[in-house]
């Protein structure tokens, strides 16, 4: 059990202005860089930006979009220190990109229709999804082929 004095108090984060709504987040390995999609439907889009720490809140500054030609992203997860993977739901289906955070464009790596969320823990590690019709898939590397492994519908990795 942990101690009530330990718990954690909220933190007030601020985001640079016109920035929003954030439908997606995830925070980097290195804990100094974020990914997010901002705004939602077809005006959604991923942005970069860098956090910046103060006494009690945090600031997310100096973003930047990444992929601007990715239509409706959904969902994403950091991939490695210099790669997002983003999954988009655009009219012609569920699609899954790798994104580099230098500015380069998006690669596609799958097809897979239902695709909902998305967990990686690096190249070395399976990735996992949360399919739209409640089941959990995975693939043991980037780019190979997708197999349902349980009933579930958020993957996520500890940490």
């Amino acid at each position: 059990m942990i101690p009530a004095a330990t718990k954690s108090a909220p933190v007030q984060v601020s985001l640079p202005p016109g920035t929003g709504p954030v439908t997606g987040l995830r925070i980097a390995p290195d804990g100094v860089r974020i990914a997010m999609i901002v705004g939602s439907g077809a005006a959604a889009h991923v942005v970069l930006g860098s956090i910046a720490r103060g006494a009690g809140f945090f600031s997310i500054l100096h973003t930047a979009q990444l992929a601007p030609g990715l239509s409706m992203p959904s969902a994403l997860t950091w991939w490695d220190e210099d790669h997002v993977l983003v999954i988009t739901q655009p009219a012609a289906g569920t699609r899954l990109w790798e994104v580099p955070v230098n500015g380069d464009g998006p690669m596609l790596k799958s097809v897979q229709p239902g695709m909902a969320s998305i967990a990686a823990a690096g190249p070395q590690n399976a990735l996992y999804a949360g399919m739209s019709d409640g089941q959990l898939g995975n693939e043991v590397g980037l780019g190979e082929p997708w197999r349902d492994i349980a009933a579930g519908s958020d993957a996520t990795y500890p940490g």
